[in-house]
């Protein structure tokens, strides 16, 4: 599932601009159990698309770190800017997991471990998203 999070161009009018790009990997064409088959937040059609992508990027991610399944059903689907600042964090925390799997060197794997959950730990001190 290919998911850009776009906006409309603050220079041309009639352009859209792709902020960021994202793509899962192949899911099935229903959240089974992890989702409740149910989107919350139907206020308006971005935060409806932006709920979707994000929670797709958490079932294609559920192995990210152990506690990511409870977002699923956590009140922060209602408030857009949460969503958005969720999706950077996951995305964030998705880069260090990979340089951690391509980093060959014990010492400087452990180092990156302690930075990944220095910033879980932020996340989770400054924001109840995490």
């Amino acid at each position: 599932m290919s998911n850009p999070h776009k906006r409309l161009s603050q220079v041309d009018e009639g352009k859209v601009v792709i902020e960021q790009r994202v793509e899962t990997p192949a899911l099935s064409t229903q959240f089974t159990d992890k989702g409740k088959d149910k989107l919350v937040n139907k206020t308006d059609k971005l935060s409806l698309y932006l709920e979707a992508m994000v929670k797709a990027y958490i079932i294609a991610h559920s192995k990210l770190y152990s506690g990511i399944d409870e977002l699923l059903d956590g009140k922060l689907w209602y408030n857009r800017e949460e969503v958005l600042v969720l999706f950077g964090r996951l995305i964030e925390l998705m880069r260090l997991s990979a340089v951690v799997k391509a980093e060959k060197l014990p010492g400087v794997r452990a180092k990156l471990n302690g930075e990944i959950k220095r910033v879980i730990g932020e996340w989770g001190a400054n924001n109840e998203l995490l």
